[in-house]
This record gives structure tokens, sequence and C-alpha cells, in this order.
């Protein structure tokens, strides 16, 4: 965004340093310098109103985003006095005591409050939105909504979290007033001062951030509710000075070392994530707490509007060619937006759809095998009351005290889901059971092996017709030779049972097949036998893992209905 020549600039009568070619392209041009082109996905002239930047710019999609559950950010950059506080929050003036702002000067963030509320209105499911408000001056965090606080705030780490403010003062707020409530007095406890560039300097950088909780219903399941955690940042931040022209002295001169120090980090970082070969390196997060703040941002899982302002004047030719620089190399930053979710819900939309794969391969094992298709009998109805009692006493259990964990816990429901697996994989070495358990006809026995050394395969009877198709691949149960005369009419003593235990029966026996030609199906009958057993405990383990699943959420439920209540939550300032 360009803005226009200032008084200053036009009592020295400062050239437009800056042509506009259309299609977001445009040319600065210093003094007797070459000519510098640059291109964006927008660009605004000086006659852009600040509806203008609001409806083009990109911002709308973003809070569309966040209310998905995305990680937005929209970013302010740009030299001292080239209008980024105006962009982002309008004119200073307004936030002075008894004035009133005015409606066409108000800047993207009081819009962007608006419209966040108009659109959240239309979700259906519960929403909550918090707010938060810093500052970091002189590289120290401060909390514009508790700046009583003695205490500079701490900067940490964590392996969910990222980086993240200690002990950060958050209020939740359900209209628009809140939120104006909010920003207003940010503003009034921001770090402000007057230099020869700029008569309403920020000394500091601000970063405002909206927290939006939307329970929303999954779209692969009605009965199932997910929570989205989208976040919506906007950062406003202090320019970039010569202090030759800003004519710094003492106080205000070590502010702008600092504020100089950190964008140098945040330029490196940058350009260390524009370039494809230096991506793959080190990236100076850490040399800056607004890099550190911002790395997830820049580099991470979140989606980031940079709006780069700048001035036309020919005597700041320089200092715009470096901030164009800069936002074309924040151009090329590539990111992978991720939905982020309660780690909690997550877990069991996880497990709901690994349950519907296994159910969906359970299904194609038994119309391969031809088994026929269990209806709905005394088990699966023993089990719905069992599982109704289970969630009546899971109620009890949480009404009287702080809610009460299942027995198995997520480490049970894994145990569950790989039991689940191990089944379905012995469903799928069936047919390979069946084969070995085939008799040889008299007189093939004892073959001799070939020239080259391999046992030729003896012309047996047919495979049974229950066998798999012949473009699935056979996996071969651990312990057990391909060759039935290699293991003497014997099941290996190493093969296991899908829980892992020794089969109860040892192993099977295959005495002189030539005389009793019946032993092919009593073993066929037997091991049919076993995978039917399997399934029926199967198809139990399946109602407690969906008992398990549907008490979670309950549990949920009733934590967000009981004790979401009896927390005390400071609404915001007024």
């Amino acid at each position: 965004r360009i803005r226009p020549l200032n008084s200053q600039e036009l009592s020295r009568r400062d050239s437009f340093a800056v042509t506009f070619h259309g299609s977001g392209r445009l040319e600065v041009a210093p003094y007797q310098a070459t000519p510098k082109q640059f291109g964006f996905n927008v660009v605004f002239e000086p006659e852009a109103t600040q509806e203008d930047v609001f409806n083009h710019s990109g911002v709308k999609k973003l809070i569309d985003m966040a209310l998905n559950g995305y990680a937005c950010t929209a970013l302010a950059f740009g030299q001292t006095g080239s209008g980024k506080t105006h962009t982002m929050t309008g004119p200073p003036q307004q936030f002075e005591g008894g004035k009133h702002p005015d409606p066409e000067m108000v800047g993207i963030m009081q819009r962007s409050f608006s419209y966040l509320l108009s659109q959240s209105s239309q979700i259906q499911g519960n929403k909550v939105i918090r707010a938060s408000y810093l500052e970091i001056y002189n590289e120290q965090v401060i909390d514009l909504l508790n700046p009583n606080q003695k205490k500079y705030l701490q900067v940490r780490w964590s392996k969910n979290k990222g980086f993240y403010v200690e002990n950060l003062f958050v209020a939740e707020c359900e209209t628009v007033d809140d939120l104006m409530a909010v920003l207003e007095e940010g503003m009034r406890n921001r770090q402000t001062g007057s230099h020869g560039l700029n008569e309403f300097s920020s000394r500091s950088h601000s970063m405002l951030t909206l927290t939006i909780d939307t329970e929303q219903q999954d779209p692969d399941d009605e009965n199932l509710y997910l929570t989205k955690r989208g976040k919506l940042t906007f950062v406003d931040l202090a320019g970039s000075e010569k202090v030759k022209d800003s004519e710094s002295t003492d106080k205000t001169l070590v502010e702008s070392n600092n504020i100089n120090r950190s964008l140098l980090v945040l330029g490196n970082c940058i350009s260390s994530l524009g370039d494809p070969k230096k991506r793959q390196g080190h990236i100076p997060y850490r040399d800056s707490k607004l890099t550190k703040l911002l790395a997830d941002s820049l580099g991470g899982n979140g989606v980031t509007l940079m709006v780069a302002c700048v001035t036309p004047s020919s005597h700041h030719a320089s200092e715009t060619i470096n901030t164009l620089r800069y936002a074309s190399r924040a151009k090329k930053i590539k990111t992978k937006p991720v939905v982020k979710m309660d780690p909690r819900e997550k877990l069991i939309l996880s497990l709901k759809r690994e349950i519907k794969i296994l159910r969906n391969e359970n299904v194609y094992l038994r119309q391969q095998l031809e088994f026929p298709a269990k209806p709905k009998g005394a088990l699966q109805k023993e089990n719905d009351e069992k599982f109704m009692k289970f969630l009546k006493q899971g109620k009890d259990v949480g009404n009287t005290g702080p809610p009460v964990a299942s027995n198995k816990g997520e480490a049970g429901l894994y145990e569950m889901l790989q039991e689940y697996m191990i089944e379905n994989e012995a469903l799928s070495f069936y047919p390979l059971l069946c084969l070995q358990a085939e008799p040889y006809p008299v007189g093939q026995q004892n073959i001799p092996p070939n020239a080259r050394g391999k046992q030729p395969q003896p012309a047996g009877p047919k495979r049974p017709p229950h066998r798999l198709p012949d473009n699935i691949p056979h996996r071969t149960p651990p312990n057990m030779s391909q060759d039935p005369m290699q293991n003497g009419g014997y099941h290996d003593d190493g093969y296991m049972s899908p829980r892992g235990r020794p089969l109860q029966n040892g192993p099977i026996r295959q005495e002189s097949p030539m005389r009793y030609p019946d032993s092919r199906r009593s073993s066929q009958a037997s091991a049919s036998d076993s995978i039917r057993s399997m399934n029926e405990k199967l198809k139990q383990e399946i109602m407690e893992l969906e008992g398990e699943i549907e008490h979670h959420h309950m549990v949920n439920q009733r934590n967000k209905s009981i004790y979401g209540s009896q927390t005390s939550v400071r609404s915001g300032p007024r």
C-alpha cells in the first residue's frame, strides 16, 4: 500500500518516485539510479480507501479460514511513518479519551471484528472467541491488557503449542463492543513516541490474537461434533528507521536500535524461508522474541497476509526498495495450512476412522472367504444392554465428582485396534492354512528333486473354492513353511494366535493322509471354527471400543457443561 505524500514531504518538494503499471506491478525510480520493478498480488494506490484495503486485500478470506480452524495472520510491515498503524487500526488520535472514531477511517482490525461476528453467527453450534493483546518493547513482552504487571512475560516453547507467552491475560468476547474494548485498552497502553519522521510513532511491535473455538458437525458422522480451534492474529510492526533521519537521541535511540535489530532478524528469517536451499537449513527464529512468536505464521502451518506499507517520496526511495524486496521474498514462502483441533477429539476421530477402515477390510475378507454375514443376534443385543448400563454408570460417577477416566483409557483403545488388525491379518492367512492341510495322493510323497535341486510341485487335488483371488498377494504366517512335506505334516509349533498366545490345541498333526482321506475336511473345519471364534470375539470388542469412544465424548460434553460454568472468566475491558 502506497500512502500519499505528507505535509513534510510536500514542503520539501519531494518527487513521486513510484510508478504504477497495473495488474499488481509497480516501479520505483531512485535518484540517479536504475529503476526497480516489483510484482505483487494487489497494489493499493494513494487514492485507495480503508474500505478498499479491507475488501480486496484478502483479510476476509483469512477470517473465513480462521472460523474453519486454521491459524491466520495479518502483518503490516514497512518504514516508520509509512502508514502501518493507519492501515491496521486507523489514525492513532481516535483512541484518545472521549473521541469517537470516524467510521470511514477505521482500519482492518475494527472491520474484521464486525465481519468475524457476522460470519460466526451463521455457524450452528457453540462458539467461543477469546482475545489477548501484547507488545514487544525493547525485546521485552508486555501484556497490554494488564499493564500494571511488574514482571515482563516470558516466551516459552512446548512440543504441542510451539512458542507461546506465559501468563498472558485472555479475555472472552461475545460482541463487537467487547473486541473494541480490548483494542482500545491495548492502544492506550501501547508505547508511542515522536521523532523527526513521525509525530505518533509506534515504539513497539503489537500483536492482537483472537482464538476462535467452533463446534461443528463431522461430515462423515452426524452424531459426532468436532471442536476446531482457529486463530486470527493482527500484527502491527514498529517501523524501520535511519537514526540520521529520525534524529533519535537517548531513550528514542535505544528503542530504534532494538526495533532495527528485531526487524533485521525478521528479514533474515524471511530470506531463509524464501530460498529453497536455505529453507532446509537453520532458520534463526530464536534470535528475537518477535520471530519466535511469528515462527508458526511464517514457516509453520498457518496462512499469512503481509501488507507492505511504503512512501512514494523520492527522499525515502532506498527504504521503499528495501521494504518491497522483503515483501517479494515473503511472497515466495510456502506454508502447509493445517486445521487445529482439540487433541482428545482428534484422537477419537482418528480411532473412529480406523474402525471404519478395519470394518470394511473385515467385510471384504468375509466376502472373499465366502463366510456368511452375521445378523444382529443375541450377542450384539447383550452388548447393547451392557453398553447402555456402562454409559449410565459413567453419568452417575461424573455427576458426583471430577471426570473419571475409563479403565482402559487411550492405551486400551490402541490395544483393541491393534488386536483388530491382527485378527484381520489372520483372516487373510486362512486360505494358506487350508492349503497347508491338503494331503497329497499316494506315490507323490518322496519325489526326487530336479536337476536344479528344486522340489517339483505335486499334482494334488484342486484348491478349496473359498481361496482368495489370484490378484491378492498371499502372506505366509511366521515360521510356516510353504511346503507341508518339509514340516512333516505339522503346523509349526512357533505359530501363534492373533492375540500372541500359543494355540491351545498345539500343533495339528496329519497322520497318514492316504489312509484317512477325510483329514483334509476335518482340518478345514477346524480352521473355519477357529476363524469364526475369533470373529465372535472381534465383534464383541468392536462394541466395547464404540462404548469407550462414546463415553469419552460424553465426558467431554459433561465437562463443558458442568465445569465450564464454574470457571470465572474476566470480561474484556470496557
